[in-house]
């Protein structure tokens, strides 16, 4: 049972350095739109023949999903959730948990939103204050120890949630759902790194880049076209932290009540909305690659994903696909 901090591990062939301008010139013109939100960056790119949709606009929409599901703002409801000061659920909130627990139970707790206390724990989270890990964390962790009923949550009052292993990719969907009520359905909008592609970019597919984990972010390893499609990438390799002697990744098993421990570096999963790919591949990362292939085998789930891993036989990084993971 995991959470991650999300980070930046896939970057995009083609980035303009405006906020918010014309790029490409057509009938049909490429607008961009770029900005900052939850601790990362967003890219968002459009096809229409007029400017549409304005920056101001993306913000106010993820202002909303700052002030739903955020773990640092203070008067956030997740906040105010965590801090025993309401049970109350927005909509937007209360879609994302329901989605995390259809999922955390699938993956048999290989995706978990309750392990903010190992996550603050060991550094990662709202509290930098590491402490010791004890057995006194496992009773207040599992998909098991809460649950949304008319509206409101129900859990005893050291239940923690952080849902930053999923909200990005809920964002992607929330702001491309907007793209589409606007009447603009060729774009590209990436927060973090998850990714939705819908349409064309004037003729052919959006192009994306898969970082090398073990190089810079921009040294890319696969390219993939899509359409229609979300892509998230999970990774062990760009944020640890140390502790006395020892380097933690920020990826934590509430099994063993610690970071994962397996030979996988990075994994991209393809979904038809970014929810999933984002949160399977945080999954996928805490199961391991034997596990996965299991799951992916007994499922039968729409998704295609491409892991990257060490090969302790061969001694060098490989790689495995799923029949569907075509890259370029």
């Amino acid at each position: 049972m995991i959470l991650e901090v999300r980070f930046l591990i896939l970057f995009f062939l083609v980035f303009s350095c405006s906020s918010n301008k014309q790029i490409e010139s057509s009938d049909n013109k490429v607008y961009n739109i770029q900005g900052y939100t939850q601790g990362t960056t967003y890219n968002i790119k459009y096809i229409f023949y007029k400017e549409k949709i304005k920056k101001n606009e993306i913000d106010s929409l993820l202002s909303i999903i700052d002030y739903s599901m955020s773990s640092y703002i203070e008067s956030s409801n997740l906040s105010l959730i965590n801090n025993n000061q309401t049970v109350q659920i927005d909509s937007l909130l209360q879609k994302v948990l329901n989605r995390s627990l259809d999922l955390c139970f699938q993956t048999e707790g290989a995706f978990d939103v309750t392990v903010a206390p190992l996550v603050n724990a060991y550094g990662f989270g709202v509290n930098d204050d590491i402490k010791n890990i004890n057995d006194n964390f496992f009773p207040n962790v599992g998909c098991d120890k809460f649950y949304v009923q008319d509206g409101e949550i129900v859990k005893n009052k050291n239940i923690q949630i952080d849902v930053n292993g999923i909200a990005q990719g809920f964002s992607v969907d929330f702001i491309a759902n907007y793209f589409n009520e606007q009447g603009v359905f060729d774009y590209m909008i990436e927060i973090g790194g998850e990714v939705f592609c819908s349409g064309m970019k004037q003729g052919k597919k959006w192009v994306l880049g898969i970082s090398d984990p073990l190089n810079h972010p921009s040294d890319f390893v696969f390219r993939v076209a899509l359409k229609d499609k979300a892509l998230a990438t999970s990774g062990s390799t760009r944020k640890i932290n140390n502790i006395g002697d020892s380097l933690y990744t920020h990826i934590i098993s509430s099994h063993s009540l610690s970071p994962i421990k397996n030979n996988l570096l990075s994994v991209s999963v393809i979904a038809s909305n970014c929810i999933d790919a984002d949160a399977y591949a945080t999954a996928f990362m805490a199961m391991g690659l034997d596990e996965s292939k299991i799951f992916l085998k007994s499922n039968m789930l729409d998704i295609e994903a491409l892991f990257i891993f060490q090969d302790t036989i061969l001694g060098k990084i490989a790689d495995f696909k799923t029949t569907g993971f075509n890259v370029l």
